[in-house]
């Protein structure tokens, strides 16, 4: 299947920076401190585990959906969302998803889904990464306070 800007793929690790933006957004409104989890900052996969659970329980509402409303759509990442093989289920007719096939044999493989969004979980095509990226730039469309970004970078 050809590639095109509207193919969403896997971004695995990527996910991790999502999760930050929502937890920092939180803080901005006063909902988290930082400084009440301590003094220690540990990468690793339970600890954005955690952090989407955290996000979840103060935001009040599903991860997905308090990413979809506080994040993709005020930034315009229309092709941004759960994993491809959680999109692959219920898929609109228009949305594609990468695929991967066998490289020996050509033969599709089945859809990896990721259950923890804020870990490794999520999915967007190369437009809307790029866009993403660029509400970090002066010239993108910002969804942090000035301070915020300014300490996030």
């Amino acid at each position: 299947m050809p590639v095109d800007p509207g193919t969403a793929f896997n971004i695995g690790s990527v996910s991790k920076v999502y999760v930050a933006i929502a937890v920092t957004l939180l803080v901005e409104v006063g909902k988290i401190d930082l400084d009440d989890p301590g003094a220690t900052a540990v990468s690793c996969n339970d600890g954005f585990a955690l952090a989407e659970m955290v996000e979840e329980r103060i935001g009040g509402q599903k991860y997905i959906d308090s990413l979809a409303s506080r994040i993709f759509e005020p930034l315009g990442l229309h092709h941004t969302g759960a994993s491809v093989g959680e999109r692959a289920v219920r898929a609109a007719a228009a949305e594609v998803v990468a695929a991967y096939y066998r490289p020996a044999t050509g033969q599709k493989e089945p859809f990896e889904a990721v259950s923890f969004l804020g870990s490794g979980g999520l999915s967007a095509t190369a437009v809307d990464l790029v866009r993403f990226v660029d509400s970090f730039s002066s010239a993108g469309r910002h969804i942090l306070s000035e301070s915020a970004a300014s300490t996030t970078q």
